[in-house]
């Protein structure tokens, strides 16, 4: 459908109907957002199954005589 033809079909709607119809879209978006969300959960649930549930990012770092973790290699 060319742009025209979009417009002249968006103009004879009436206003309840494009009311609904960007209802129809904000809903839609949401769906979207949340499913992304949803997404993200279980790949961090996956990786930290992988990772072997480490409790901590910087337990692999190096540390110094005091037992305090170095955070730079100088």
């Amino acid at each position: 459908m060319s742009v025209t033809g979009a417009s002249f079909l968006f103009g004879r709607l009436r206003v309840r109907t494009r009311g609904w119809l960007l209802k129809g879209a904000a809903l839609f978006v949401i769906a979207l957002g949340i499913a992304t969300a949803w997404q993200g959960i279980r790949y961090y649930l996956v990786m930290q199954r992988l990772l072997g549930r480490s409790s901590s990012a910087c337990d692999d770092l190096p540390q110094d005589a005091g037992g305090r973790k170095t955070y730079h290699s100088g």
